[in-house]
């Protein structure tokens, strides 16, 4: 892995995080990109860049999260997070 892939994914693992804290305590419409990218101390624009946006974000984040706990796939969220 070359030293730019590590700060690319360096980046993309403290985005997910914040998000992944900020959304649990406060949920998805309460929480603003601008406040994501404070907590994870990444530029607004990463946000975009990585996952197109908010809701493609929070859709990432719950596709993870259904294929670590429960091996399960994207078509099984509901039609509006799809």
């Amino acid at each position: 892995m070359t030293e730019e892939q590590k700060v690319e994914q360096t980046a993309k693992l403290g985005i997910l995080n914040a998000a992944r804290t900020l959304f649990a305590k406060k949920g998805f419409e309460a929480v603003s990109v601008r406040e994501i990218a404070k907590e994870s101390s990444q530029n607004i624009s990463m946000i975009s860049y990585y996952f197109g946006s908010k809701e493609g974000l929070y859709k990432y984040i719950l596709s993870d999260h259904m294929n670590t706990v429960g091996g399960g796939s994207p078509k099984n969220l509901p039609r509006s997070f799809r």
